[in-house]
C-alpha cells in the first residue's frame, strides 16, 4: 500500500505541476503575456482586491518605470516608494516593510542589495538573542546569590543563636 500510495502521489504531482500549467497561472496573474512575452500590467491590476480608476490606472502606467528602477536597484519596493508617487497603498494595522520577505508586497529575491540588508538582520537578530540570553544569565546568578546571601543570612543567626543556647546550656550547668 506505502509504495502505492506513493507512486499515485509522484504521478499527480508530475501531471499537475507542468510547464504549460505554470505558463497559464503567470498569464491568469498577469505575470507573462504569451503574445508580448513580459507583464501585462492591465491582467496584473485587474487581480487587485480593490476597485482602481482609470485614472488611478494611467497614473500607475506612468510610475511603473520609476517603480522598477527603484525595485532594481534596493530589491524590494517599501511603502514610501508608493507614497513618493502618490500611489495607494492597502491600509493595514502594521506596515507590510516589517513583515518577513514572503509576506511583503514587491521583493527580488536575488538582489545583493536586498540579500545584504537580511543578512545584516539575522546578524543582528543573532547579537539580540545572544544578548538577551547573557542577561537572563547574569540575572540569574544574581538571583542565586541573593538567595545564598538569604540562606548564609539565617545560618548566621541560627549558629548565634546556637552559641547563646549553648551558653545558656553551659551557665545551667554550672548552677546545679
Amino acid at each position: 500500500m506505502g509504495k502505492h500510495g506513493l507512486l499515485r502521489i509522484q504521478h499527480a504531482s508530475k501531471s499537475a505541476v507542468s510547464t504549460k500549467t505554470v505558463k497559464d497561472s503567470f498569464c491568469r496573474a498577469g505575470i507573462y503575456n504569451s503574445k508580448t512575452t513580459s507583464y501585462d500590467l492591465k491582467q496584473i491590476l485587474s487581480n487587485c482586491t480593490s476597485t482602481i480608476s482609470i485614472e488611478e490606472e494611467t497614473h500607475i502606467m506612468e510610475v511603473i518605470p520609476k517603480l522598477a528602477a527603484i525595485l532594481n536597484q534596493n530589491g524590494e519596493l517599501l511603502d514610501s516608494d508608493f507614497n513618493k508617487y502618490n500611489i495607494r497603498v492597502e491600509e493595514s494595522i502594521s506596515s507590510k516593510d516589517n513583515l518577513v520577505l514572503s509576506r511583503k508586497r514587491m521583493v527580488l529575491l536575488t538582489n545583493a542589495t536586498l540579500v545584504q540588508k537580511e543578512e545584516e538582520k539575522r546578524k543582528k537578530k543573532e547579537e539580540d538573542k545572544l544578548q538577551n540570553l547573557e542577561k537572563k544569565r547574569v540575572r540569574k546568578e544574581k538571583a542565586e546569590a541573593k538567595k545564598t546571601s538569604k540562606v548564609a543570612k539565617k545560618g548566621n543567626v541560627k549558629s548565634v543563636h546556637m552559641r547563646e543556647n549553648k551558653q545558656s546550656d553551659v551557665e545551667s550547668d554550672e548552677e546545679w
